[in-house]
């Protein structure tokens, strides 16, 4: 947590050594520069959205109408 930038969120942790990033691609680069100067090893994950981030928050209104409407 203490190495995380701005804009970018922890998504998962799989294992104590086993970190998932979320964000915005800038932040991404940004983020994946700073792990590599210091010598943490990283490599980028291909998906098609940012889950468990910041970045689905603006669905979260949507959804929770969709749920209200359910018994």
């Amino acid at each position: 947590a203490p190495l995380l930038l701005p804009g970018v969120d922890l998504a998962a942790r799989n294992a104590p050594k086993l970190n998932v990033l979320a964000g915005p691609f800038e932040a991404i680069a940004a983020m994946e520069a700073a792990l590599q100067a210091a010598g943490i090893a990283c490599s980028r994950l291909h998906t098609s959205h940012a889950f468990h981030s910041a970045m689905m928050d603006p669905v979260c209104a949507a959804l929770a109408a969709e749920l209200a409407g359910l018994d």
